[in-house]
């Protein structure tokens, strides 16, 4: 003010060594230059920037105060900020003008075309504009642009499908829907089957024992034949006899691979289009070219981008769409299968729209490939004095370690994740679902292997130890040198380790005695007793009320039973407790013996009447008859491999009969430990010599009169 100049007049005034007038004009000159200086720092820029209306998201947007914000927006502020710097570090005074150092003011357009905000830059109302511009040639004959700041292009975005397969539906799939033409080919072989079953029964019936002369067992036995020859299976338990019979065969060997070989293709096709059909319907694009091929309806945002879209797959249908969430709307809705958008735009709308976010996924590689630029008029058709300063703020900002990251976060914040995330496949969803299952199978497999393992050992040990006791019971008997001995050698050596046993002489056996007799010989066993106790009872020597106790008192015949058993059948008792079939078959077998003894005894009489008779007392030369249970008496010796299959025999015969084919005879009773036991019986029958309660051996010899 005119204060402040009148003062500094006569400031000036004092400055030594300098003349009036000079000093006054020197220092007014470097007053007016601080003048305009300190005007400068405060001055809006003349720019004048066009954006696009509100809503463009997420490029450029309005808040409700009116304050514009967006992509676009930051990085055209960072941009400023540079510009701002590049003008005062060139000093020219014409770009200082233009670019000033207070934001532009913002020129917005109304509408959505591009051509709109393309005419504010013609008709010099903007020098820059920028909303989402793609840099293209041209509008490049046309304007300038400034450095690419970002890259983009065409997407495709699909609805993010979470599919599921359960192991019911994962087996479904593995074989497939119920096929037509699948049924169809199994009844046709069945009928035909039947119809071929009943030619073969007439044909085979009264020359091949193979297939039933009754007419229902006969049909089946046909039939079965039918279906195993068809499905190339081929067991050969039945086959025709008959050459005609052969030649029908023949021929429905060629109808019966027709008939399969159908149903294979069938149910094969059916797998493999249920595939082909999920495959289409939720699999992954690998390429803009497949739209077309698999049929997919496409909703695009633009014009441009629907002639694109037909550039690179002729066959494909396209809807185009006034608004993006219309577009979005429709994709969520199922109505388009996939939206083919500015690959921007569309990462904004999956990472970060609230409306769609986590809804859409975008699949397949980018095509199209564009670069995002700002617009710079020509006016007059000359360069835009700030042009130079624009490219160089640019590079500034995105090439300088120091705001490259800033600029890369802003991208990051406003788009979210970049990364393309490829949908799981239907195949490899089943794929993945087969190898869990696959995985449960294995685990299951192995410890199944495990549980059949552990009891096959188990069950090995204990033969082994069987196998074991038997040798060592038949080392024990002196049997192992008598070669391929019969039951009867058995029995008596079973009778003379009885006379070994009974030290007491008293015709019978606890279990200590035998338990000590038994360990003495090398007899192993973890439980002699139980073992003892168990093989009574399953024989029938021992009844259930005695099956607890822990000792008990065997007569001759029942240790003879008894250890005959251990020797002759390797028992089993651990698994056969309740088989009564076991005791029936042993009493048949006692029974035989009985009769076979007293015919010994018969036969003994009958031979020793003839010797005496020839004069057998008399002459020394003579010799006497055997006497009953010689070895030399075999000619009905059951030999031991023959013990096994005899009894399957009688136990099956038990079974049919339930027992009732034989009634057993009381056994002398087993008596608990330290009852006394009744004296024993001498048999009517016996001759000197004989024990009493003894018994023959194999039959008797007769000898000639």
């Amino acid at each position: 003010g005119p204060v402040g100049r009148k003062g500094m007049g006569r400031g000036l005034q004092s400055v030594p060594g300098m003349g009036g007038g000079v000093a006054r004009h020197v220092l007014l000159g470097l007053f007016f230059l601080l003048w305009g200086i300190a005007e400068a720092d405060g001055r809006r820029s003349r720019l004048k920037i066009g954006v696009c209306k509100d809503g463009y998201t997420p490029f450029v947007m309005r808040s409700p105060n009116g304050t514009f914000s967006g992509l676009e927006i930051q990085l055209w502020e960072k941009i400023y900020h540079n510009m701002v710097l590049v003008a005062q570090e060139r000093n020219i005074s014409e770009e200082i003008e233009w670019v000033g150092n207070e934001l532009p003011e913002y020129v917005e357009i109304h509408t959505d075309s591009m051509q709109d905000l393309l005419d504010l830059l013609r008709n010099g109302q903007a020098d820059i504009a920028f909303c989402a511009a793609y840099i293209t040639l041209d509008r490049a004959r046309e304007f300038d642009y400034g450095p690419a700041y970002l890259k983009s292009g065409y997407q495709m975005v699909v609805k993010s499908v979470q599919l599921e397969q359960s192991e019911p539906q994962i087996f479904l799939a593995a074989f497939g829907e119920p096929q037509p033409m699948a049924i169809f080919a199994v009844l046709l072989l069945t009928t035909l089957a039947l119809a071929f079953a009943q030619i073969t029964w007439m044909l085979e019936r009264n020359n091949n024992n193979r297939i039933s002369p009754t007419y229902g067992p006969g049909i089946f036995d046909a039939w079965w034949l039918a279906m195993v020859t068809a499905t190339t299976v081929g067991y050969g338990d039945r086959v025709p006899r008959s050459n005609v019979g052969r030649c029908l065969t023949v021929a429905w060997m060629i109808v019966g691979i027709y008939c399969v070989g159908l149903y294979a293709a069938s149910v094969t096709a059916g797998v493999i289009s249920k595939q082909l059909q999920m495959q289409a319907r939720y699999g992954r694009i690998e390429d803009v070219s497949e739209l077309g091929e698999r049929g997919l309806l496409v909703g695009v945002p633009w014009q441009q981008a629907q002639k694109t879209v037909i550039k690179y797959s002729r066959k494909a249908e396209v809807r185009m769409y006034s608004t993006y969430d219309a577009m979005y709307g429709a994709l969520d809705s199922a109505e388009i299968d996939v939206v083919v958008d500015d690959r921007a735009t569309a990462l904004f709308k999956v990472n970060e729209d609230s409306m769609w976010q986590g809804k859409f996924i975008l699949t397949g590689p980018m095509f199209e490939p564009v670069d995002y630029g700002m617009i710079i008029s020509r006016p007059n058709g000359q360069v835009h004095p700030v042009h130079k300063v624009l490219k160089l703020a640019t590079y500034d900002l995105f090439k300088k370690e120091e705001t490259k990251q800033s600029a890369l976060e802003d991208m990051n914040a406003w788009l979210g994740s970049q990364e393309v995330k490829q949908m799981t496949t239907a195949t490899e969803l089943i794929s993945e679902g087969v190898y869990n299952i696959n995985i449960k199978l294995t685990i299951s497999l192995v410890s199944l292997c495990a549980f059949v393992g552990f009891f096959a050992w188990s069950y090995g040990r204990r033969k082994t130890a069987q196998t074991k006791m038997r040798s060592t019971l038949i080392a024990a008997l002196k049997l192992a040198d008598q070669g391929d001995f019969d039951r009867h050698a058995v029995r008596r050596a079973c009778s003379d380790l009885f006379d070994r046993f009974d030290d007491d002489k008293s015709d019978y056996l606890d279990c200590a005695e035998i338990e000590d007799g038994l360990r003495n010989l090398g007899f192993e066993h973890p439980d002699l007793n139980a073992m003892i106790l168990e093989e009574a009872h399953v024989l029938g020597i021992v009844s259930d009320s005695f099956k607890n106790q822990s000792r008990i008192t065997l007569a001759r015949e029942q240790f003879i039973r008894l250890m005959s058993r251990l020797v002759l059948e390797e028992p089993e008792a651990a698994g056969r407790k309740d088989d009564t079939h076991i005791a029936q078959r042993d009493h048949i077998l006692m029974v035989d013996d009985e009769v076979r003894r007293q015919m010994d005894d018969l036969d003994f009489k009958i031979n020793r009447i003839s010797w005496i008779l020839m004069g057998g007392l008399e002459n020394k030369s003579l010799e006497p008859p055997p006497a009953p249970g010689a070895p030399s008496a075999s000619s009905y010796a059951i030999k031991v491999e023959r013990v096994q299959k005899a009894g399957k025999k009688l136990t099956n015969v038990l079974k049919a009969t339930s027992g009732s084919a034989f009634r057993q005879t009381a056994d002398p009773p087993a008596l608990a430990h330290g009852a006394n036991p009744p004296a024993p019986a001498a048999s009517p029958d016996a001759t000197a010599g004989e024990r009493p309660g003894g018994w023959g051996g194999g039959g008797g010899v007769r000898v000639a009169p």
